[in-house]
């Protein structure tokens, strides 16, 4: 399935159920988690947060998740 930019575009309160962590890395955290798509099931996902430390500390940081996500999107 290719993704449109809107699916990017996520209600993180509404639309996301944070689980358990299964990753900690320099910059960001790994959790299982839960996600609804736009009138869909819940399915199982991975949910990477920004350790917000790093995110002010480090702008290059910052890009890198940015490029992460633009590969994610193809």
């Amino acid at each position: 399935m290719i993704a449109n930019e809107n699916d990017w575009n996520v209600n993180f309160k509404k639309d996301v159920k944070v689980e358990e962590k299964i990753g900690d890395g320099s910059f960001a955290i790994v959790f299982k988690g839960q996600y609804k798509p736009p009138n869909g099931e819940w399915e199982p996902c991975a949910i990477k947060l920004l350790k917000q430390q790093e995110i002010s500390a480090k702008d290059e940081i910052w890009q890198e998740f940015k490029t992460e996500v633009e590969l994610l999107k193809r």
